[in-house]
């Protein structure tokens, strides 16, 4: 049994707050933390504003790590490659972008989604991998893994940990209530788990596992249209019809940042250009 714990620093991503927006200044751009008392000299002001730059990048380097190792935690549980991982984030941003949501979001929610099923680790490999189908204790255990996520990653100040918290909480809720953990429906899920949702299902039923065959992308849209409104936000599924003509894209550079991404560490914002 998890220790309960209140989410008073649950965020609100229909309008993601400044705070979080600032996380992702781009390298070179002035710090908003830099001191600009008038009484300090030019050097001083100087040395001032590139320590808080440096402590900047140094700070995004480290949570980018942080990223990169619990994403191949996550992966281990999804056939040792986190490929689906990567294509969920870029989906998600893709998705978050066509919402006309703010730039700096997409790309945190590119860095949050991949860890949307975290919380799998925790269970047995022969339960993750069963082919036929689950007994309902079964389905109960396998349920667990979203309150499980959301605590593991949810005590953190990292606003990108937070933001994957409330996405793994949140990912399995449905449109209509009929989800879990929670039985959240329409607006009461936040914007992220509803855009994570369709993104993880599409991704999911477009690829081949020990739970079925890969279905075509007619296939997987026709499902998609037809759950609209019920099991899915029906403004993030017509969004993912905007977004068709980037699937190419994405699964190509999933495919060649899977490669990598054990071995260099490097964490790049790649779904703007899938």
């Amino acid at each position: 049994m998890l220790p309960h714990r209140t989410h008073d620093r649950r965020l609100d991503v229909e309008r993601p707050p400044q705070t979080l927006l600032l996380w992702q200044e781009e390298p070179g751009t002035p710090s908003t933390g830099a001191a600009h008392a008038p009484h300090l000299d030019a050097a001083s002001d100087a040395r001032t504003g590139a320590a808080a730059k440096l402590a900047l990048t140094k700070a995004r380097a480290a949570q980018r790590e942080t990223l990169r190792r619990l994403v191949l935690v996550a992966a281990a549980k999804d056939g040792g490659t986190p490929e689906h991982c990567l294509r969920v984030g870029a989906l998600s941003a893709l998705l978050a972008e066509a919402l006309q949501q703010p730039q700096a979001w997409c790309d945190m929610l590119f860095d949050a989604a991949p860890l949307h099923d975290l919380g799998k680790a925790t269970l047995p490999e022969a339960l993750l991998s069963k082919s036929g189908p689950l007994l309902p204790h079964e389905w109960a255990q396998v349920r667990t893994h979203t309150v499980v996520g959301a605590y593991v990653l949810g005590d953190s100040d990292n606003p990108v940990q937070q933001l994957a918290a409330e996405i793994a909480l949140n990912h399995h809720e449905r449109w209509d209530g009929s989800g879990y953990p929670a039985h959240r429906s329409a607006h009461q899920i936040p914007l992220s788990g509803r855009i994570v949702a369709v993104a993880d299902f599409f991704d999911s039923v477009t690829n081949a596992s020990c739970y079925r065959d890969a279905m075509d992308d007619d296939a997987a849209f026709r499902l998609l249209d037809t759950a609209r409104g019920a099991q899915f936000d029906p403004t993030v599924v017509d969004a993912m019809h905007r977004i068709r003509h980037r699937l190419a894209g994405v699964r190509d550079q999933a495919q060649i940042h899977a490669a990598t991404l054990s071995t260099t560490g490097r964490w790049q914002y790649w779904w703007r250009r899938a």
